[in-house]
């Protein structure tokens, strides 16, 4: 028996870990070195995750990467105020989609009425 046979595993990064995402003019509350080496470290788990999803692709582990954009946390109070945020149930559900979902998702971003 496999102890790992069907596992499913969601890892809740950021668009911040990305080029399109970081934003480097809201140091309202970070310092812009923090927020450039949060978006480092965000940016390295996104691409261990995908080399990691290509390792497992013939394997019964999957593992989903899920990029909200901001999200209403107390981390982003005074932040990004002008954008629409998500609520942490918004996630939950993208999560559980990834779960139940048919689909082989590897990836999957949400924003909040994104134009």
């Amino acid at each position: 028996m496999h102890t790992f046979d069907d596992m499913k595993v969601a890892v809740i990064t950021s668009t911040s870990g990305t080029e399109e995402g970081a934003d480097y003019n809201e140091f309202k509350v970070w310092d812009k070195f923090e927020y450039v080496q949060y978006c480092e470290i965000k940016n390295e788990l996104i691409k261990y995750i995908e080399e990691l999803q290509q390792e497992l692709v013939l394997k019964p582990l999957s593992v989903y990467d899920i990029c909200p954009d901001v999200v209403d946390t107390d981390m982003t109070k005074g932040l990004w105020e002008h954008l629409p945020k998500l609520k942490a149930q918004e996630v939950a559900e993208a999560v559980r989609y990834c779960f139940e979902s048919t689909f082989n998702v590897n990836k999957i971003v949400i924003q909040k009425n994104a134009r």
